[in-house]
């Protein structure tokens, strides 16, 4: 692709090691990216998920951000299988100010919180698909554990807007939404859809109960 002043980007493929753009896009405004890849022993996961990492590099101008589940999960695997270079290598989006992010297995806490470091304008956080995949084992899915040091600069400037579409009341799920309220200085709305919620009042009085930096953050919970 050579497209510099390129403003829209909707890429959907199956692809392998090929994602190839020659010049950064500084005039991005939109990207909607959904890859996957097409067999891995033609390609090596590793291989594929840092063809995906090197993709976002070259789109890190981009204002609003749009990743489906199966580009997180590449994304997933570039620090799976090199996670120094992908962590400390993770581009800097100035302009980003919505991001969204959908998930099918799970996010990683390294990525999701690169995101956040990374971006210190972002101003709206989408999970359409919820934040874990409710679906598998438990002790197989990948953990957070919120207690990061450093607060990313959007958390105590400039993110407003949260919705989790899908919500399941999980360990890991109380956990993020709890360090979102905790240091979220500048929040105003935090939505969440309890539709599929497995631990019932008591999920509920806890996300309730959590403690809020912003005194102008409302909490909404939907059912």
């Amino acid at each position: 692709m050579d497209t510099p002043v390129l403003e829209t980007l909707l890429l959907g493929t199956f692809t392998s090691d090929d994602i190839l753009i020659k010049e950064n896009l500084p005039f991005l405004t939109r990207a909607h990216i959904d890859v996957e890849q097409i067999i891995e022993e033609v390609t090596p996961s590793s291989v594929f998920g840092d063809s995906v990492f090197g993709l976002l590099k070259k789109i890190n101008h981009v204002k609003s951000l749009s990743l489906s589940d199966r580009t997180v999960e590449a994304l997933n695997r570039a620090y799976t299988y090199n996670f120094r270079t992908a962590h400390v290598g993770f581009p800097s989006f100035h302009n980003l100010i919505d991001l969204e992010l959908s998930v099918e297995v799970y996010c990683g806490e390294t990525l999701l919180y690169d995101f956040l470091d990374k971006s210190p304008n972002l101003q709206s956080l989408v999970f359409p698909q919820g934040l874990v995949d409710t679906l598998s084992d438990e002790n197989w899915r990948f953990t957070w554990a919120w207690e990061h040091l450093h607060i990313p600069e959007c958390l105590s400037s400039h993110l407003k807007t949260v919705d989790i579409r899908e919500f399941s009341g999980t360990d890991d799920e109380l956990s993020f939404v709890e360090y979102l309220l905790v240091y979220g200085s500048a929040l105003t709305n935090v939505s969440i859809n309890l539709l599929n919620l497995r631990g019932g009042e008591e999920v509920r009085q806890a996300l309730l109960n959590y403690q809020r930096e912003s005194t102008t953050c409302k909490l909404n919970l939907f059912f």
